[in-house]
């Protein structure tokens, strides 16, 4: 995974399923799904967010 410089990137945490909790950081431009599958696969976990300026917008229900 690679990320353009500028460009929103995304940051996946991998963390291993092993005595020490291994944690694996990648910043990248896409998530290749493929590769969380694999992670998946094995009972690890994965985690990912967004970073460079996503913003949600709140609904009220009022």
């Amino acid at each position: 995974m690679k990320a353009k410089s500028g460009m929103r990137l995304f940051q996946v945490s991998f963390l291993k399923n092993n005595r020490y909790q291994s944690v694996y950081i990648d910043e990248a431009e896409e998530v290749d799904l493929s590769e969380i599958k694999k992670h998946l696969t094995r009972g690890e976990s994965v985690f990912i967010t967004s970073r460079g300026g996503l913003k949600l917008k709140t609904v009220s229900s009022g």
